[in-house]
């Protein structure tokens, strides 16, 4: 993205989907007839990395309204994950620090109930 702002700051009349770095997903043309033109598909990313989404008009003399509807996330073993690429382990990883917390806490009581006379 930092490519595409430099770009945009070296021509001014710069259109953001003409530049090198940018994944055209899908321009007007491939949109349904008028008048409720629709547009649906997935796109499979093969390159793990931090994606965003964004939506450019460079023909200034138009006006363009739309919903949008947006679904991103990641496949593993066929379920939707929604969690970025780099969080997807943290739900086992939480679980087994909960579980060595909770035997350190069992631990921690069983010295106490032993040892009532020196706990305060």
């Amino acid at each position: 993205m930092i490519q595409v702002l430099l770009e945009l700051q070296q021509n001014p009349n710069f259109c953001v989907v003409d530049s090198k770095f940018i994944w055209l997903l899908f321009t007007f043309r491939d949109l349904s007839p008028s008048p409720h033109s629709l547009f649906n598909k997935s796109y499979l990313v093969t390159y793990p990395n931090e994606y965003s989404l964004f939506f450019a008009n460079c023909n200034p003399e138009s006006l363009v309204t739309m919903d949008v509807s947006t679904e991103l996330y990641n496949t593993d073993n066929r379920a939707k994950d929604y969690l970025s690429a780099g969080l997807t382990q943290l739900q086992s990883l939480y679980f087994i620090f909960s579980l060595v917390y909770l035997c350190f806490h069992g631990f921690w009581i069983l010295l106490c109930l032993k040892n009532k006379r020196s706990v305060h």
